[in-house]
């Protein structure tokens, strides 16, 4: 009845785009309100993952970061560099260490063919305190490169603002988690 009146209506194009503003409109108001319900449900939240078997790398020794060999996300394998570390003082002291050595072992031998065995055995007495000085100084030198313990995805979130930066011993740096174990 309502079309058929409308036909017979001198007003009838003011009507039509009347109703076609009402109808345009609920169409808008109803595209918007299907768009936020679908929306709601591609919201992203932050998550918790705890993985059975995570390795959680440490730097063993204090040092600036020379390079950065991994991105999050990346897959590595066991014994893969992870991250390189560079300290000076701690290679200098090193060195200065294997020359001190040399010149103990040196003297140790001089006094052995001198057969002045007190001599001698101060300098093999140094020399054992020297050597062992130097097995854990060279183990700070190893603890310089970081490489993956096991193979797994690498987990982290600030690598990029690692490089140059100077980190002291035991910095948590990133994970390692495969997670199909």
């Amino acid at each position: 009845r309502f079309f058929s009146g409308l036909s017979k209506d001198p007003q009838r194009g003011q009507v039509l785009r009347h109703l076609s503003l009402v109808l345009g409109g609920l169409a808008l108001g109803l595209s918007l309100l299907f768009s936020q319900v679908f929306w709601a449900q591609q919201i992203r939240v932050p998550a918790v993952f705890d993985y059975a078997q995570a390795e959680i790398i440490h730097n063993e020794s204090a040092g600036f970061v020379k390079k950065v060999a991994v991105q999050a996300g990346d897959y590595v394998q066991a014994g893969q560099l992870l991250i390189e570390l560079e300290n000076t003082e701690l290679q200098a002291e090193t060195r200065d260490i294997e020359i001190q050595i040399s010149i103990h072992e040196a003297k140790r031998q001089k006094y052995f063919k001198e057969q002045a065995f007190g001599k001698y055995q101060e300098e093999l007495e140094k020399l054992n305190e020297l050597e062992n000085k130097f097995r854990e100084k060279a183990k700070q030198v190893q603890g310089l490169i970081l490489v993956a313990p096991v193979a797994g995805y690498v987990i982290a979130e600030r690598l990029r603002e690692l490089p140059d930066a100077y980190l002291k011993r035991g910095t948590e740096l990133l994970t390692i988690a495969d997670p199909h174990q």
